[in-house]
C-alpha cells in the first residue's frame, strides 16, 4: 500500500471517531506510519487531504449523473454515501471546518450543475446570457446544497430515496423551463 493510501485509509478511520477538528498531523502520521514530511509532500493541510478524499470517492461517481434527465443518479449516490458515512459526517459538520468543506461542496456543485445547465441547452437549442447562466447555476446549488446541509444536521431522518423523492416532486423539468424562460430572443 502506498503512503498516500495509508494517509488517507488512517484518515478515514479517525474521522469515523473524532469530529474533524481534534484530528491533528501528527495523529495521522502516527495512525498511517508515516512520518510529517510525507504527509505534506501530498497535502497541505488535513482540509487539503479532506477535500481530496470527498472528490476521490464522490465526484466521479456523482459526475455519471449530472445529465439534466438523470441528476437523480448524483443526488442518491451523494445521498447514499453520506448516510453510509453518517459519522464521518457528523464529525465533519460538527468541526470549525465546516465553512471550508462547503465551500469544496459548492465548487463541485457549480462544476455539476453547469454541465447539466449546458446539456441541457445543447439538447435544446436555447441560448441564455452567461450572467442568466450563472445565476441558474447558483440558485440550483443553493437548493441543493441547503437541502443537503439541512439533512445532515438533522441527522438525516429521510432515507436518501425518500429524500430524493421529495426534492425530484419540486425539481424535475425545472432546468428546461426556465431556460426557456430566461431564452435570448
Amino acid at each position: 500500500m502506498s503512503a498516500k493510501t495509508s494517509i488517507k485509509n488512517a484518515f478515514w478511520e479517525l474521522l469515523r471517531e473524532l469530529p474533524l477538528d481534534q484530528i491533528t498531523v501528527i495523529m495521522l502520521c502516527e495512525r498511517a506510519s508515516v512520518n510529517r514530511q510525507t504527509f505534506y509532500y501530498y497535502y497541505q493541510n488535513i482540509v487539503d487531504l479532506l477535500k481530496d478524499v470527498l472528490f476521490e470517492e464522490i465526484y466521479d461517481e456523482v459526475s455519471k449523473g449530472r445529465a439534466f434527465d438523470t441528476w437523480k443518479h448524483g443526488f442518491l449516490t451523494t445521498t447514499c454515501f453520506i448516510k453510509n458515512n453518517n459519522f464521518v459526517f457528523q464529525n465533519i459538520h460538527h468541526s470549525h471546518y465546516w465553512d471550508e468543506v462547503n465551500d469544496f461542496f459548492t465548487e463541485t456543485s457549480n462544476i455539476l450543475l453547469k454541465g447539466v445547465i449546458d446539456e441541457c441547452i445543447e439538447l435544446t437549442g436555447i441560448r441564455i446570457s452567461k450572467e442568466d447562466e450563472d445565476f441558474m447555476i447558483h440558485y440550483y446549488r443553493v437548493l441543493f446544497n441547503s437541502i443537503m446541509t439541512e439533512w445532515v444536521k438533522d441527522g438525516m431522518q429521510l432515507n436518501p430515496e425518500a429524500l430524493l423523492s421529495k426534492v425530484e416532486k419540486l425539481v424535475d423539468g425545472t432546468v428546461c423551463s426556465a431556460l426557456e424562460r430566461f431564452a435570448i430572443k
